[in-house]
C-alpha cells in the first residue's frame, strides 16, 4: 500500500511543468526556423550579410545604420523562406529604420513602419502561425485573376492619388518613388500575412523602386541629410533584397507545389447559411480572391 509520501511524488511526475512545456515549445519552434536550409540559401544569407557589415565598419559607419540593413536582408530571406520568425526579425528591422529615417524627409517611409509594417507583423505572426505544415514552412496560395486585377489597379489608382496630395506639402524630388514604396509595401504585406504568392511580384517592383531612390539620393548626396556611408549601405540591402525576392518568387512557387494546396470548399446554400457572420465573410473572401 502506498504512502503518502509515494503519492505526492507520484501526482508530481504526472503533472506537466509549465515551465518545461513552453521550453519545448520554444525549442520546436525553433527547430523548424533552422531546419530545411538548402547550401544557396544559405551561401545567399552569408554573402549578403558579410557584405552589409563588412562595408559598415570600412566605412566607420553608425551600428544602428549596420544592424538594420543585416536585420533587413535577413528579414527578406526568412520571408522568401516562409519562415515565421520573417516577422519577428522585420519589426526589429522597422524599429531601426524609423530611427535612421527621422533624420530625413522620407515621411511615407516612416509612415510606413510606425503605424502599418509593425502591426501587421504582429498580425501576421499570429495568421501564419496556424497556416504552417509539418516542416514550419507556409503553405502558399495564389491569387484569381479578378483578384489580381483589383490588386494592381488599386496599386495604380492610390499611388498616383497619393502622390499628387504629397506633392502640396513637400517639394522632396523623390516623392514619386517614396509614395509608390508605400503604397506598394502595404499592398505586398496584406498579400503576405494572407500567404499569396503574388506578394512577390509586388515586393520586386518595390525594391526596385527603392534601389533607384536610394541611387538617386546617392547621386545628389551634397543635398541630402543622409551619410554618403548609409546611403551606399541601403542601396545593397535592396539590391540584395530584389536578388532575394526573385528567389522568394521561386520557392513560394514551389512551397505551394510541395505543401497541400489551399482549396476553397464550395459550400452549398444550407452549409453556407449554417456558418456566422465573420465566417460568411472569410469565406467570401477566400471564394473571390484564391485561385481554385
Amino acid at each position: 500500500m502506498k504512502n503518502t509520501r509515494d503519492e505526492i511524488d507520484e501526482a508530481n511526475i504526472n503533472i506537466e511543468n509549465p515551465i518545461s512545456k513552453k521550453q519545448n515549445s520554444f525549442m520546436k519552434f525553433l527547430k523548424s526556423e533552422l531546419t530545411g536550409w538548402n547550401p544557396f540559401e544559405i551561401l545567399l544569407l552569408f554573402i549578403s550579410t558579410t557584405l552589409i557589415l563588412t562595408l559598415g565598419i570600412v566605412a566607420k559607419d553608425k551600428a544602428i545604420a549596420i544592424i538594420a540593413g543585416i536585420t533587413g536582408t535577413i528579414g527578406v530571406i526568412l520571408g522568401a523562406k516562409g519562415k515565421i520568425s520573417a516577422f519577428i526579425v522585420a519589426t526589429i528591422n522597422s524599429v531601426l529604420y524609423i530611427i535612421i529615417l527621422i533624420q530625413g524627409s522620407l515621411f511615407s517611409s516612416i509612415i510606413l513602419h510606425a503605424a502599418f509594417y509593425i502591426p501587421m507583423n504582429i498580425i501576421g505572426f499570429g495568421l501564419w502561425f496556424r497556416k504552417r505544415d509539418n516542416k514550419g514552412d507556409v503553405m502558399s496560395r495564389f491569387l484569381s485573376w479578378p483578384a489580381m486585377i483589383l490588386v494592381y489597379s488599386t496599386l495604380i489608382i492610390v499611388w498616383v492619388t497619393y502622390s499628387l496630395l504629397m506633392i502640396k506639402f513637400s517639394d522632396a524630388n523623390s516623392i514619386w518613388f517614396d509614395s509608390f514604396i508605400l503604397i506598394g509595401t502595404i499592398m505586398a504585406i496584406i498579400l503576405m500575412i494572407f500567404r499569396y504568392v503574388d506578394q512577390w511580384t509586388l515586393w520586386l517592383l518595390t525594391n526596385l523602386v527603392s534601389l533607384i531612390m536610394w541611387t538617386f539620393i546617392l547621386i545628389n548626396i551634397e543635398n541630402s541629410l543622409f551619410e554618403k556611408s548609409t546611403v551606399i549601405i541601403f542601396i545593397i540591402q535592396y539590391a540584395s533584397s530584389l536578388i532575394n525576392s526573385i528567389y522568394g518568387f521561386w520557392n513560394w512557387i514551389k512551397l505551394n507545389k510541395n505543401s497541400k494546396r489551399y482549396q476553397v470548399k464550395i459550400l452549398n446554400k444550407d452549409d453556407y447559411e449554417k456558418l456566422s457572420k465573420s465566417q460568411k465573410i472569410i469565406y467570401s473572401f477566400d471564394k473571390f480572391f484564391t485561385k481554385k
